[in-house]
């Protein structure tokens, strides 16, 4: 019989899903927890109906993401310059979207049939798809996917090459699925009225186990492989350098000079080892390289002195029909200062490069005037670097695998 009211309890356990969902991710780390981490979600759900289904989840995936991109409204508020009552409300809109999927996810589990079988497959699967839809509606946010706990586990991890980050979180719903089967069997408890057999949780343990060690397996043997391919492939020296400028001063032009004499010497110290290529982050140079003469031509300097090619981050913009058009932009640029090549940023970052929906939602646009008002580039745009081509992805854009696909 379906559970018309829910109790503290329910809701305990649906914040407890969500902390350990939020426990398993950086800072903290603790990825073997993400494996256990919806049991508690999955034990509130049994024998909902629909709707409570719903509010569980909402509520395990506001608590989720609450406590995990919490510090995105320091970085709106400190970075973006937005006023602290504006960043709250972004947040908890942000948290709020996000939470949807996993109350959609808790919604169409109330509403499977009772088999276990059913419930052992469709939890990964329903998961999964959901990641999926996240990752291209609205422009997309496959931000912290639950593949993305085990980036330490190596071996774990190489089965992306194949299936990506999805074929990770499908092992890991697939091990909550699992777990909670044999929950439901040693204490007696029932799924849609459906009695959970010792056979029906020994089955889901021996396929966990199974594909785990497939997966396991395969990449102790990829990575043995890429080892090889990579001691008899052909290398080049890269150079990275990172100067730790703080954001609150970057785009002040009284540090503009000092910002510039930072990379440059710290490029100059790489020299010794003899780079093909210096790769500097995103928006190093914090002016319009090019256009500003004067600090473009100490940039060119630097890249001369060092001999080697230089990747560089910097602002751009081209001249359009009605109106100038900003971008977020990396340069490849050579020993004797000619440039070959320059990629635009393709996946803005909303609220940060530009404004969502302002074309439906003006208020928005006065709500978050401090955020910048970019165009996007094109997409699976590359840089052709001698004998080969740069692929380049530029901070936020690194999460949209698609975007690693050259243009044909």
């Amino acid at each position: 019989m379906k559970r018309d009211k829910l109790d503290r309890l329910d809701f305990f356990l649906a914040v407890s899903s969500g902390v350990l969902l939020t426990l398993s991710f950086p800072k903290a780390g603790l990825s073997w927890l993400a494996w256990v981490a919806l049991v508690p979600l999955l034990a509130a759900l049994r024998n909902l109906s629909p709707k409570n289904g719903f509010y569980l989840g909402l509520c395990a995936g506001i608590t989720h993401y609450l406590t995990l991109v919490y510090w995105l409204a320091y970085a709106m508020s400190t970075y973006g310059h937005l006023p602290f009552y504006a960043t709250v409300p972004i947040l908890f809109l942000l948290s709020a979207y996000l939470a949807l999927y996993v109350a959609v996810f808790s919604t169409v589990l109330t509403c499977l049939p009772g088999r276990p079988v059913f419930l052992f497959f469709f939890i990964p699967l329903i998961w999964v798809s959901l990641e999926y839809i996240r990752s291209f509606l609205f422009t997309g946010f496959p931000w912290e996917l639950i593949g993305y706990t085990q980036y330490n586990v190596l071996h774990i991890i190489q089965i992306s090459d194949i299936f990506g980050v999805y074929g990770i979180s499908f092992c890991i719903a697939l091990s909550n699925a699992a777990i909670f089967l044999v929950y439901l069997n040693l204490s007696g408890k029932d799924w849609q009225k459906k009695e959970v057999k010792t056979g029906h949780a020994a089955g889901a343990v021996f396929t966990f186990a199974l594909i785990f060690c497939f997966v396991w397996f395969y990449g102790k043997w990829r990575i043995q492989s890429i080892q090889k391919l990579i001691l008899d492939s052909p290398s080049v020296k890269v150079a990275i350098i990172q100067g730790n400028i703080d954001q609150a001063t970057k785009w002040d032009p009284a540090f503009q000079r000092t910002s510039i004499e930072k990379y440059i010497h710290l490029s100059l110290l790489a020299k010794k080892h003899k780079p093909d290529l210096v790769v500097w982050p995103e928006t190093a140079t914090p002016f319009y390289f090019l256009h500003n003469a004067r600090l473009s031509k100490m940039v060119k300097k630097g890249v001369h002195d060092t001999g080697a090619d230089f990747l560089i981050g910097s602002p751009s913009f081209n001249l359009g029909t009605h109106r100038v058009e900003y971008y977020n932009s990396a340069y490849l640029i050579g020993p004797e200062g000619t440039v070959y090549g320059r990629y635009d940023k393709s996946h803005l970052v909303p609220f940060g490069e530009y404004v969502p929906f302002k074309k439906w939602l003006p208020f928005l646009n006065k709500m978050v005037e401090g955020v910048g008002d970019f165009n996007p580039g094109k997409k699976g745009q590359t840089i052709k670097w001698g004998d080969y081509r740069l692929g380049v992805q530029i901070c936020y854009e690194i999460i949209f695998p698609h975007l690693f696909f050259p243009e044909i």
